[in-house]
């Protein structure tokens, strides 16, 4: 914007032709100089006052001072000082009000003014008004030196008047009112032609000379007369300028009237018109001015007029464009304040994004920008540019600029850069991205889908561990492994269904309806059926798994369920399994026969006896009547009847004594029968209508015979007069029981069983008496009103010792006392050398502990759920049933007797030779625990293929139902008995191997592995070679088959199914899983069960247990678990090592009995086990029958 100012001056008289040359300074530039002396080559002023003139101020004197040079009224006078002051050091004025008018004689341009006071901390009272009502609030405020200070305005103002206010005005020293500086003086100029009068010439120079009190034509520039003349002045570089002053010649009217209509143009350097105006007065002008409030900086100004061009003095004031100083402007601003640094001296009066002025090399804090880091960033601003203040970056949830926006809907973070996760379930928290999640992601963004396993609200929720599959993320659900169903596979199948979500049904002749969850094979069939399919039993075969044979005496076979004989009984026999001979006085078919009224009467009983099938007198006939069934008269002289004379003969031919018990049961006792008394024995048999034998000895014993055999294996064999045939024989571990039939020529047919104990030596004990306490628990609860025959070899050492157990516990029942020695003395009494060695009297004393602690808590399938609830109730003592039933487990099972070692061992201890073999191992490290080892007559022994080799592995048999070794556990292999392991798999044919807390494998530096990694691989150890060649991964274990071989012989190959359980928790129902699947793979093999643990007696120890318990069970439907648990403890005293266990076998049988046991819904007539005994409390737990602290054997050597 430009605006011209005419000054008018009408006494035309004052030109007066006289020039006055100025002072100036300077070498290439000149400079005039405006103090008030003189001046040096630098334009510094120096005389004696070494000050400016009062119109000028600033670098070398060289700014016009306003305030001074067209001032026309200044209110308060008192302040008129301030403005005409020159003398910088002074400050003295003494102004009472708080403002100050100044005002001009014309509008000029206001861009700032420079000030002094004395108090600087007021110049925040500071305010500027132009021309009474036009305010500059908050000018700029530039620091030149700590008193002196420029004050800018944002934008320049053309005014006439000025006011200053605030308290400042108090303590203001002087006033300067910058008018620029005149930037055109002796510059370069042209022109277009130049006049002369061949004295002067008048040349474009002389319009920048510095003289302007002469307006004569001699001090003029002046051109040609033509139709376009132009002056033009070119800039030593660029300025901004605001104020134009064009001097005209004022000599004469005529040359007065040159400049009228001129064109002033000033250009940038690149030719650009910056400003352009034409004089349009109509009036002849002293002096033009023109006022320029552009900003762009001019490097050129050009004068034309249609005429001659006469110019008196050209003046251009303004100052250096920016970011330029110096009176040539060629210093540059430091970066730090690039275009406002002073234009006198180059300094930083105020810095952009630096705080320590001149100098501006400390960056502005963290939070502050602009001038001198006086502005605060806004609060959002995490950082702004130290200059402008716009935001670098902005605090999380804000953006824009200024960060003064918040982040929309969405978006996040620092300058909302951040997009929310489309897994929100809200809108997410502007500043970090927070929320709360949809189901199936978590994590405080949402950005974290579930981990497999998880799902839901931030994957809070845990998938069934029954899912066949990864289960739903969002809800959970999934398909389902068998045996469970649901849409997150929670509810469990019911126990007749298998199969993916139990849509299938178990097939109904599987027993209970229950079948393997995945395949739906049958666990067990119903009695009566046999096999994966469940097939009716073969001819002659009934009962659970077909075991059962019919009875003989069956008509036409048996039903296959319970064995009931279909057709009816054989002649003589009756009952729904003919298994019964007929009453004592029937006989023929369905026993609807008398026998004859003259059958002779038998001793004990009013009836009369006769053969079961014809009906012929067994005891002969009544005085005067013959014939076979006594049907034929006789006379007075006929010979006495066969019956009469056998009795007599008995004692001559067998040894034998009738041990009185005054009570119902009588026992004979008598020696193992050798050949020359064979046929008298199986006589004794018969005559004393003997149902009930209980042999204590093997056939042979150390090479020597000890008794002969008196049944046959398979078919009949004769005795005299009477024919032997067995018709079932049961084996288990300990002993064999047989049914046994006895038949007469005359017709006469008895049955007996007898019960042979195998594991009894000769003149010893047993290595526990919890085996003879289970044969004595059948023995006793087999009703019968005959004599029961017990023998050994010489009927007084073993026959001595089991009749006095039963004897003392009798006594226990009915006087509340139990009495060794009586009842020794009472045996004694009837037979002489009863109960042989002091060994078999203290052995008498354990085995009456054991049976008193096995026989009250004799379990049945029916009540098993009332049993276990009664152990568990707390006594008056504090101890529950089952706590005092353990500790007394462990007392009778942790005592070792000198009568298990050798002959040699006898003087030695006990325990140390027991342990003898073992310990001489120690250092091979062949054991994990060093006091969990075999006792040697426990363990298996190996075979030792090459010289190197032991025959140790630190394993035990553990006592099974049907065999001594079906069960062997052992400690999972360390590394140097790997080998050990798989020759005492081959070795001993193990067909199953059962193995817990492999997951300890590589935290244990005491395991190895023994397996193949994975399917159709080989592990090869010395010359056995190990092939795996499946595994199947199931909830509970993981199995895998395999195939072990010799290198040899690589035909010779043992199938064998590895079990690795993958859960040690006591969990009731994972270990009956787990037993179920062991019991039914091992029902299909004849091979041995190999339990295997860290330590060969926790878990392994555990397992053994159970699987004894539950064959127990099926075998008898009742079960005695101290009987189970003492056997096995007396091999492994570390199995069921605590009550937490022991009550882990009661919880688990009670649910078998309860789901999967065979006689919960069928049941059926097993061998019988006992009633039993009513035992006062007092002797049951007082385990240790002291007899007065005196030890049993002294006892047994004072009778």
């Amino acid at each position: 914007m430009w605006i011209l100012f005419i000054i008018c001056f009408w006494n035309f008289n004052i030109a007066t032709c006289d020039s006055v040359t100025p002072k100036t300074f300077g070498s290439q530039i000149k400079y005039i100089c405006h103090c008030e002396d003189s001046c040096d080559n630098k334009g510094n002023c120096i005389g004696y006052s070494n000050k400016c003139i009062k119109e000028w101020f600033g670098l070398a004197c060289q700014y016009q001072n306003l305030a001074y040079s067209f001032t026309s009224l200044i209110s308060p006078q008192e302040a008129s000082g301030l403005f005409s002051n020159n003398d910088e050091s002074k400050c003295n004025f003494q102004i009472s009000q708080t403002s100050i008018l100044i005002h001009w004689n014309m509008s000029l341009p206001f861009t700032w003014m420079r000030i002094k006071v004395n108090d600087s901390k007021l110049l925040t009272t500071l305010n500027l008004v132009f021309n009474d009502a036009i305010s500059c609030n908050k000018p700029t405020i530039y620091e030149v030196s700590p008193d002196v200070f420029d004050i800018v305005c944002d934008v320049p103002f053309l005014t006439k008047s000025l006011q200053i206010q605030g308290d400042i005005v108090q303590h203001l020293c002087y006033v300067y009112v910058n008018g620029g500086r005149n930037l055109a003086l002796f510059q370069n100029t042209s022109q277009s032609s130049t006049w002369t009068d061949n004295i002067v010439e008048f040349g474009s120079q002389l319009a920048v000379d510095g003289v302007v009190t002469d307006y004569c034509s001699t001090n003029c520039s002046h051109t040609n007369n033509q139709s376009l003349a132009t002056w033009r002045l070119t800039f030593d570089t660029n300025y901004l300028l605001n104020k134009f002053v064009l001097f005209n010649r004022f000599d004469n009217n005529r040359n007065n009237e040159r400049l009228m209509g001129f064109n002033l143009k000033a250009l940038t350097s690149s030719n650009r018109v910056a400003y352009d105006y034409t004089e349009g007065a109509k009036t002849v002008q002293l002096i033009y001015t023109m006022f320029n409030f552009g900003k762009q900086p001019v490097n050129k100004v050009v004068i034309s007029l249609n005429n001659y061009l006469t110019i008196n003095e050209f003046q251009a004031y303004g100052d250096c464009q920016p970011g330029f100083w110096g009176l040539e402007c060629k210093g540059m601003c430091n970066d730090s304040c690039k275009n406002t640094c002073s234009t006198e001296n180059g300094l930083c009066s105020f810095c952009f994004g630096y705080i320590n002025p001149p100098l501006c090399n400390k960056d502005c804090p963290d939070g502050y920008y602009g001038i001198n880091c006086k502005s605060q960033c806004t609060s959002n601003c995490k950082t702004c540019n130290k200059i402008v203040g716009n935001c670098n970056l902005c605090q999380p949830g804000w953006t824009g600029q200024l960060c003064d926006t918040k982040c929309i809907d969405g978006t996040y973070g620092v300058n909302c850069t951040g997009v929310c996760s489309q897994h929100c379930d809200s809108v997410c928290n502007k500043t970090n991205g927070a929320c709360s999640c949809k189901p199936g992601y978590a994590g405080t963004m949402c950005l974290q889908e579930c981990i497999d396993g998880t799902y839901g609200v931030n994957c809070t929720g845990v998938c069934s561990q029954h899912c066949d599959s990864v289960c739903n993320k969002i809800n959970g659900a999934c398909s389902c492994q068998s045996e469970y169903a649901g849409t997150m596979c929670l509810q469990e199948c019911i126990a007749t269904l298998f199969g993916q979500d139990c849509k299938l049904s178990c097939n109904t002749s599987c027993l209970n309806q229950l079948c393997d969850p995945f395949n739906g094979t049958c666990l067990q069939c119903e009695s009566g059926r046999v096999g994966d399919q469940c097939d009716d039993c073969p001819a002659g075969k009934y009962g659970l798994e077909c075991k059962h044979e019919c009875s003989p005496t069956c008509k036409n076979g048996c039903q296959p369920v319970d064995g009931n004989c279909k057709n009816g009984c054989h002649d003589g026999f009756q009952g729904p399994f003919c298994n019964k001979t007929c009453d004592e006085n029937h006989f023929g078919p369905a026993c609807s026969s008398a026998c004859n009224l003259h059958c002779e009467v038998a001793s004990n009983n009013n009836s009369r006896i006769c053969h079961n099938v014809n009906g012929s007198c067994l005891l002969g006939c009544s005085r005067d009547y013959t014939g076979p069934q006594c049907s034929e008269a006789i006379n007075s002289g006929s010979s006495p009847p066969v019956g009469a004379i056998v009795g007599a003969a008995i004692a001559a031919l067998v040894i034998i004594a009738l041990i009185d018990n005054n009570d119902k049961v009588k026992f004979i006792a008598s020696q193992g029968p050798n050949k020359a008394v064979l046929n008298d024995f199986i006589r004794m048999l018969w005559e004393q209508h003997v149902d009930i034998v209980v042999m204590l000895t093997n056939l042979v014993e150390e090479a020597k015979v000890k008794c002969e055999q008196y049944w046959p294996e398979s078919g009949k064999v004769s005795y005299g007069d009477t024919k032997v045939q067995v018709i079932q024989a049961k084996t288990f571990a300990d002993y064999t029981i047989r049914t046994i039939e006895l038949n007469q020529y005359n017709g006469g047919t008895r049955i007996l069983t007898q019960y042979h104990f195998t594991s009894w030596p000769d003149q010893s004990v047993p290595n526990s008496p919890w085996a003879l306490v289970d044969l004595a628990m059948r023995v006793f609860a087999h009703p019968t009103t005959q004599p029961i025959v017990v023998h050994c070899s010489a009927g007084v050492g073993r026959t001595g010792t089991f009749i006095a157990l039963h004897n003392v516990l009798k006594d226990a029942e009915e006087t509340n006392r139990i009495d060794f020695y009586s009842t020794l003395i009472r045996l004694r009494q009837d037979r002489i050398f009863m109960i042989q060695t002091p060994d078999q009297y203290e052995f008498l004393h354990r085995a009456v502990q054991a049976a008193l602690i096995c026989t009250p808590t004799l379990v049945s399938v029916s009540d098993c759920s009332e049993s276990v609830k009664e152990l568990l109730k707390k006594e008056v003592s504090g101890l529950s049933k089952i706590e005092k039933e353990y500790r007394s487990i462990n007392l009778v099972s942790k005592d070792i007797r000198p009568s298990q070692l050798d002959d040699n061992e006898v003087e030695k201890s006990t325990k140390e030779k027991m342990y003898q073999n073992t310990h001489e191992l120690k250092k091979d490290g062949q054991n994990r625990f060093p006091n969990i080892m075999p006792r040697k007559f426990d363990r298996p022994y190996l075979v030792c293929e090459q010289k190197n080799m032991s025959d140790y592995i630190n394993a035990v048999f553990t006592p099974a139902l049907f065999k001594k070794d079906e069960h062997i556990i052992t400690q999972l292999p360390m590394p140097q008995t790997v080998s050990d392991l798989w020759r005492l798999v081959k070795q001993y044919k193990i067909s199953l191997m059962v193995a817990f807390e492999l997951e300890k494998l590589g935290k244990d530096k005491t395991m190895s592995v023994y397996l193949p990694i994975v399917i159709d691989s080989s592990l090869t150890l010395g010359n056995i070679e190990i092939y795996c060649s499946a595994i199947n991964d199931k909830d509970l274990w993981e199995e895998q088959i395999l195939k072990v071989r010799t290198e040899k012989s690589k035909s010779d190959s043992q199938d064998v199914l590895h079990l690795k359980c993958k859960d040690t928790e006591m969990d009731v129902k994972k270990l009956l899983s787990l037993l179920l699947k062991i019991r039914a793979y091992n029902a299909y093999t004849s091979g041995r069960i190999l339990f295997l643990c860290r330590n060969g007696a926790t878990f392994s120890g555990l397992c053994s247990v159970l699987c004894t318990v539950l064959d127990r069970l099926d075998e008898d439907a009742k079960v005695s678990v101290p009987l189970v648990v003492g056997a096995m403890k007396t091999v492994r005293p570390e199995v069921i090592p605590n009550l937490e266990q022991y009550r882990i076998v009661y919880e688990v049988l009670e649910r078998y009995c309860t789901t999967a046991s065979p006689y919960t819904i069928v049941g059926g007539e097993k061998l019988p086990l006992t009633t039993p005994l009513t035992i006062p409390s007092h002797i049951i737990n007082n385990p240790t029958f002291d007899e007065n602290s005196t030890d049993p054997s002294s006892v047994y050597n004072n009778v």
